[in-house]
């Protein structure tokens, strides 16, 4: 029972806060409307407060039940040195425990199977609390079903490492790493996990290098070595979970770089952005999408498809990312309505 975990309990506890509170403010207001002896003043506050306080209470019920299971794919075109279009789907920040489920999971496979993907990558944040359970297996499991041409490969996020922090409070590394239970894990599932390593895979007659990088909240990624067998013969895809590691100069050498972690800032408003910090040295500017990094590098961010922390997302449906990667194409096209900047 989700409820019983120490992680999950007080965010819970907080929105059921919310909701009782915000719904028991709408409802005194609309009885001091209805009573005809209220004073003039107090009918003015309700009709002010009341209709707000039941807003509150929606985007709440919304935004905790409703949006984080509302998965959309957005769909960018971005140029890359291939003489035929490649197509890599990207699932960021999956999350799987108390807010996820085996049938949301075989959903999540199954949209993604729906693009016919030529590459499916997975950078980071399998794990929501730092605990690999029966029920965190079975939900993996599903990702067995992933059905790309070439292969599926992923990297190893902070939570991954059950690193504590990074929104609001300081990182603190955990001394019960499950990484290696979770690479092993996703190995067995006939996911090739890239731990600061690289992998050519073949495509038809040319080939593309996959490098991806260990966590760097958790001290673990050696891009060195991850990029030590660049060819320039040859164009390369880096995968990080934090998008922090554009700020090392080698990362350019990728012609793409994708990334998760942002999560979109997981609650925004439109126009706005992401309504807290987010837990990158970057700023709240590389939230999600497409980023330049310079003319021959694309930064590629996800917004992910779960939650950490609060089980809520607003305005940042999860998604999954479709990556169109073209000869001689030039520009972006979000599908689902957010652009590569706010």
């Amino acid at each position: 029972m989700f409820l019983l975990s120490p992680y999950i309990f007080p965010w819970d506890l907080t929105i059921a806060l919310l909701i009782a509170g915000s719904l028991s403010v709408a409802f005194l207001c609309f009885v001091t409307l209805r009573t005809r002896k209220a004073r003039r003043g107090s009918r003015t506050f309700s009709l002010a407060v009341g209709p707000l306080a039941l807003l509150c209470a929606l985007l709440v019920i919304y935004g905790s039940f409703i949006e984080p299971h509302i998965f959309v794919v957005s769909r960018y075109e971005i140029p890359f040195p291939v003489h035929q279009p490649l197509k890599v789907a990207v699932l960021s920040d999956i999350h799987v425990g108390p807010y996820r489920t085996v049938e949301q999971m075989k959903r999540i496979v199954s949209q993604t199977n729906d693009l016919l993907p030529d590459i499916i990558l997975l950078p980071g944040d399998f794990l929501t609390d730092g605990e690999l359970r029966s029920q965190e297996i079975a939900e993996l499991s599903e990702l067995k079903k992933l059905k790309p041409t070439i292969g599926t490969f992923a990297v190893l996020g902070d939570h991954d490492h059950d690193v504590r922090g990074g929104f609001v409070t300081p990182i603190s590394l955990s001394p019960n790493d499950p990484s290696d239970y979770v690479a092993s894990t996703l190995a067995s599932l006939n996911i090739k996990v890239l731990r600061n390593s690289s992998i050519v895979a073949n495509l038809g007659t040319e080939k593309v290098l996959i490098a991806g990088i260990d966590d760097i909240q958790a001290q673990a990624a050696n891009l060195d070595r991850a990029m030590a067998n660049l060819d320039p013969n040859i164009p390369t895809i880096l995968m990080s979970h934090n998008p922090d590691v554009i700020l090392d100069t080698l990362s350019a050498k990728a012609n793409l770089i994708v990334t998760g972690h942002t999560h979109g800032g997981q609650v925004r408003l439109p126009f706005i952005g992401p309504l807290v910090q987010l837990p990158t040295k970057l700023g709240q500017k590389y939230d999600q999408g497409l980023f330049a990094v310079d003319d021959n590098t694309t930064l590629a961010i996800s917004r992910g498809i779960g939650e950490s922390g609060v089980r809520a997302r607003l305005f940042a449906w999860p998604q999954i990312m479709e990556l169109r990667l073209m000869p001689n194409v030039i520009g972006a096209d979000a599908s689902d309505g957010f652009s590569s900047s706010k």
